[in-house]
């Protein structure tokens, strides 16, 4: 079985090629408000070498 992960490709379709210098922030929503879970950016090609959330992170809810 494979464990769960988010990860992210950026592109600009405008352009149609990856997109570079864009800020990606996930927020978990919770009653309370919104969490911050974690601010990245991609490289040239769009994509990182982190995951935006892990298996050990992810849970059930809205991002």
């Amino acid at each position: 079985m494979s464990m769960p992960k988010l990860l992210t490709h950026v592109l600009d379709i405008s352009k149609g090629q990856p997109a570079a210098d864009v800020k990606i922030v996930l927020f978990a929503l919770e009653p309370a408000g919104s969490r911050l879970m974690t601010p990245i950016a991609p490289y040239a090609n769009g994509r990182t070498d982190e995951l935006l959330l892990n298996y050990d992170k992810i849970q059930p809810g809205d991002y």
